[in-house]
C-alpha cells in the first residue's frame, strides 16, 4: 500500500520570518524559517525582500526563488571570461 504525501498548494510568507503553508489535504502548518531551516539555508533567504517576495510553492514544496541571481551571475561571469579569451586570442 502506498503512503500518501500531501503537497503544498499555497504559501504565505510573513514579516516575522514565518510562512503559512497550505497543503492539499486541507492541513495548514506555520513554518518558522529561522528555527526550522538550517542556518546556512536561512542565511541565503533572510533578506527582507528575498524572504517575502521570492517565497513560493514550487512543485508541491515550499521554496524561495534565488536561482535567478545565480544564473545571471554565471551568465555575466561567462561573458566576461569569453571576452577576456577573445582579447587574448587577438
Amino acid at each position: 500500500m502506498l503512503e500518501y504525501f500531501p503537497t503544498v498548494v499555497q504559501v504565505i510568507p510573513h514579516e516575522d520570518c514565518s510562512v503559512d503553508v497550505y497543503f492539499d489535504d486541507e492541513k495548514i502548518v506555520c513554518c518558522h524559517a529561522e528555527k526550522d531551516l538550517s542556518a546556512d539555508v536561512f542565511e541565503r533567504i533572510k533578506e527582507y525582500c528575498i524572504f517575502l517576495d521570492r517565497c513560493m510553492d514550487l512543485n508541491g514544496t515550499l521554496a524561495w526563488d534565488i536561482a535567478v541571481e545565480t544564473v545571471l551571475r554565471c551568465v555575466m561571469e561567462s561573458r566576461i571570461t569569453s571576452k577576456k579569451d577573445l582579447w587574448r586570442r587577438a
